[in-house]
């Protein structure tokens, strides 16, 4: 009977000693996975500047991450914002929400393609390589096609100018969407989300 109770009591301490309590897991750790809970996230305007370590914005995405001083991020995808509560927010939070939906048609310095029209011409030389039958199909031509260069490099919204619909302007497409991240545009020594027309020149 004694030795009944000694074995369960020296298993209970022994869980203690060699398995210490967890600490609870931080709330806001939902954000990342459920966003369907954006409601439950604190306004944009309650965060105090001196409390923010950076914010940043996906244009892609629709969305700007919080990073708190303390560690804590928080994640808006889309947020709703009136003016009122765009003045008190912080400075660091406008400037994401800016980065989020501005897009210049032209920037001090526009995108670029890694290694400038030399390599954009060396990449379109292997790609015409690859392409070879289609392009004996459609015929050899030049497609302007235009799209956006996010901040990171990406390309959005890449679409031939005028709406062609020919195979050739879907090769055209392709084309760019499978070129490597490009620089982005930079505006007064930021980068920005920029425009672009490249002319895509396929032939053999």
């Amino acid at each position: 009977m004694i030795l009944s109770l000694i074995i369960p009591t020296c298993y209970f301490i022994s869980q203690l000693i060699f398995e210490p309590l967890k600490p609870k897991v931080q709330h806001y750790e939902f954000i990342q996975n459920q966003k369907t809970k954006q409601d439950s996230l604190p306004p944009l305007a309650s965060f105090k500047e001196q409390d923010i370590d950076s914010a940043w914005a996906s244009f892609r995405d629709k969305s700007i991450t919080i990073r708190l001083k303390n560690g804590m991020e928080y994640t808006y995808i889309k947020p709703e914002r009136n003016y009122e509560e765009n003045l008190k927010m912080a400075v660091k939070i406008r400037n994401a929400l800016l980065d989020m939906t501005m897009v210049f048609t032209k920037a001090q310095y526009p995108p670029l393609f890694p290694g400038g029209d030399t390599s954009w011409n060396q990449y379109m030389l292997e790609f015409c390589k690859v392409h070879k039958e289609a392009i004996q199909k459609s015929g050899s031509g030049s497609i302007l096609v235009q799209f956006i260069v996010d901040k990171q490099g990406d390309l959005i919204e890449v679409e031939t100018i005028g709406g062609v619909q020919s195979k050739l302007a879907q090769l055209a497409v392709e084309a760019v969407k499978k070129s490597p991240r490009w620089i982005p545009a930079t505006q007064n020594g930021r980068k920005v989300v920029c425009y672009y027309k490249q002319l895509v020149k396929l032939k053999l």
